[in-house]
């Protein structure tokens, strides 16, 4: 969903990040987390830490968008 539309026009979009946490099949805790633009671009960063698509369960994406009111 895109929240920017529900966002009075008076304020002003400064900066926003997508963050990805790998949670492990094994221990389920976070093994490994990022940012990134898309999930493809994070599982592509997972795969170059040398972890094999395996070692993950799950795969939680956090949006956090900051404006300036």
């Amino acid at each position: 969903m895109d929240r920017s539309k529900c966002v009075s026009s008076s304020v002003q979009l400064v900066q926003q990040e997508r963050r990805f946490y790998f949670i492990g099949r094994t221990d389920r805790r976070v093994i490994f987390s990022v940012l990134a633009d898309s999930l493809e671009e994070a599982r592509q960063k997972f795969r170059a830490s040398g972890r094999p698509d395996s070692d993950a369960l799950f795969i939680i994406k956090t949006e956090t968008e900051i404006y300036l009111a």
